[in-house]
């Protein structure tokens, strides 16, 4: 299998921007190396680092327990009724469907429901403002994140992503050629990435450690390697980054996301 370096870049960059974004994401190597060690390999969604992932990851506790409960019930009821000799009344028979068939299951899902409602506002953070927004371009088989914003003006990073501490990141997702899945698994959840449209997905990475970030829909031979590092400075140190990396960058000309990649 070929590595990504040998892949041909997409149509609407020329030579200038391939070497552009290798710059850039040296220098933001070099300018990260001063902020310490801030990436982490681990992409368990049960280690959230953000509210979002942490109501994800509750919510699938609450249904791991659940369904536990439901398993040992079912297993006690198949022991007793293969090891209890009983002839059940037609009345029984009914009484048992109705709770087992309707009311349990029914009160199961209500506090899915429920427990689902009460983490909504963590995992989309819709009433957070005046969001850090960045601009994900993913193509066959690379990310791109451009920072909006007038102190970061100009910063275009390939394949690492690098965020604040405890302040809402709002990610403007278009898709260059195909459909692509935007996931930091502790951080939140999935969103697709759909040519021709734009989606949004808002994160919060409330620890350093947020891991890797990757694409979750297949997109190609080489989907497995399209991942991402993700960098998690403090408040004061990210704006430094902002303006340090500004100042450093270079003007990288813009993908067009209506054209694909050739052969």
């Amino acid at each position: 299998m070929s590595t990504r370096r040998e892949t041909s870049p997409p149509v609407a960059f020329d030579s200038s921007a391939a070497n552009c974004m290798e710059t850039m994401r040296g220098r933001a190597a070099v300018l990260l190396a001063g902020y310490g060690p801030v990436c982490s390999a681990h992409q368990s969604v049960l280690q959230p680092s953000g509210p979002a992932a942490a109501g994800i990851a509750d919510l699938w506790w609450w249904m791991f327990f659940g369904a536990l409960a439901v398993f040992a019930a079912m297993l006690f009821l198949l022991a007793r009724a293969l090891t209890v000799s009983r002839n059940y009344s037609e009345r029984d028979i009914r009484v048992l469907i109705v709770v087992a068939g309707a009311i349990v299951p029914a009160l199961l899902l209500g506090a899915m429901v429920a427990v689902g409602l009460t983490r909504q506002r963590n995992i989309t953070l819709l009433e957070e403002e005046k969001p850090v927004v960045v601009e994900v371009l993913a193509r066959q088989w690379s990310w791109q994140f451009c920072y909006q914003g007038e102190d970061a003006r100009g910063i275009v990073l390939e394949d690492v992503l690098v965020i604040p501490r405890t302040r809402v990141v709002e990610f403007h997702l278009r898709s260059a050629d195909v459909i692509h899945s935007f996931w930091i698994p502790r951080l939140g959840g999935k969103m697709d990435l759909i040519p021709g449209r734009t989606n949004r997905l808002r994160l919060r990475a409330d620890q350093q450690q947020a891991g890797w970030g990757q694409c979750a829909e297949f997109c190609g031979r080489e989907h497995a390697r399209m991942r991402f590092a993700v960098h998690v400075l403090e408040p004061e140190a990210f704006d430094s980054w902002l303006l340090e990396t500004a100042r450093a960058s270079i003007a990288c000309p813009q993908p067009d996301p209506t054209m694909r990649r050739t052969a």
